[in-house]
């Protein structure tokens, strides 16, 4: 009985976890995210090495500790970028979902 238990849950579990996106950071969420993201800070790239971090924001390398519009980068990873200002804290991912109709 025990090992049906443990098959029952393994197979919620893989369920539940097929349903994200392994590409995405694990505290990504599309919907918040995308509305708080101000429109003068655009994303390029980011370059990571040895614990040195850099992203290109606006067309301009910027390190943590660095002010851009206003915002200080906090903290850089593979996948994104964190900024602060008095008015709160925020991610900035380097890919969103993209979504194209497709024409029948």
């Amino acid at each position: 009985m025990k090992n049906y238990v443990v098959v029952i849950l393994f197979f919620f579990i893989t369920i539940g976890y097929a349903a994200t996106d392994p590409t995405m950071p694990a505290d990504w969420n599309l919907q918040m995210q995308a509305s708080r993201i101000p429109k003068d800070i655009i994303l390029s790239g980011i370059l990571t090495s040895n614990h040195k971090a850099i992203a290109v924001i606006n067309a301009k390398n910027v390190r943590v500790g660095d002010v851009i519009s206003g915002y200080e980068i906090t903290k850089i990873t593979q996948h994104a970028v964190y900024l602060k200002n008095n008015h709160g804290s925020i991610m900035v991912p380097l890919y969103s979902q993209v979504s194209v109709p497709i024409k029948d």
